[in-house]
């Protein structure tokens, strides 16, 4: 059985986040899926799968980001509801009377 799991990270750089990849790059089970605005960074390079976006870089000193997370909220909400309605197909659900929440 494969895992997945998603990673966020505007810069692709955050030392924090490239430990946490590096967990789940050591276990052949898992699949990585980066979320970055730097599809040549570290966190990119380390994936299995990359979403890049276009955005602005705004920091206001060197360690106060501004930078809007609103394209990865919106990729991370579009694949949330793709899948929930493969399941739905595969599991003969309707997706309307899903929560949210659920």
């Amino acid at each position: 059985m494969s895992l997945h799991t998603e990673l966020t990270s505007i810069s692709g750089m955050t030392t924090e986040v490239l430990q946490i990849v590096n967990g789940f790059r050591n276990n052949p089970d898992y699949k990585i899926l980066a979320i970055t605005a730097n599809p040549s960074s570290d966190l990119a390079l380390m994936s299995d799968y990359i979403l890049s976006y276009k955005v602005p870089i705004v920091r206001l000193n060197q360690h106060e980001d501004l930078t809007s997370q609103i394209p990865a909220l919106y990729l991370l909400e579009v694949l949330s509801n793709s899948l929930l309605q493969l399941n739905a197909k595969d599991e003969d659900i309707n997706v309307d009377e899903v929560s949210p929440l659920d």
